[in-house]
């Protein structure tokens, strides 16, 4: 009976001892955890005139008709409820009237405003390729 009352305290002892080695440590900051760049937070700061007059103005700009600011042409689509619990929305852009190049940005609204966020798909590899 000794002998079970000591294997039964050598047992707690090293139950707690395990428990405040794995349970004692702190949880990461955000600023310790790696992200693939497309995932971590944060925004895309704008690249030209056009972008940033666009941000101040999104919520006035119409969705699907094409709007000419700083000599480019934007075209937005509605506003969604993302994942994140932001109001965002997709916005092409074109270099200017007539061109053909497309770039697809994300602009989500912040506490300070209308910001590009990253391209979470940028990165990512196709799941399947679907063939008629």
């Amino acid at each position: 009976m000794r002998g079970s009352v000591a294997v039964r305290a050598a047992g707690l002892a090293l139950l707690v001892a395990m428990g405040a080695a794995c349970g004692g440590a702190a949880e990461p900051t955000e600023r310790d955890i790696w992200y693939t760049a497309s995932l971590r937070p944060g925004s895309v700061p704008p690249t030209t005139e056009g972008e940033r007059e666009l941000l101040a103005r999104i919520e006035q700009v119409p969705a699907g008709e094409p709007v000419a600011l700083g000599g480019q042409v934007f075209v937005v689509d509605e506003p969604y409820a993302a994942a994140s619990g932001r109001m965002c929305r997709s916005v092409e852009i074109r270099g200017s009237a007539g061109s053909e190049t497309v770039e697809v940005k994300l602009a989500c609204e912040e506490d300070a405003g209308w910001v590009f966020v990253p391209d979470v798909f940028a990165d990512a590899e196709p799941v399947a390729e679907v063939t008629p």
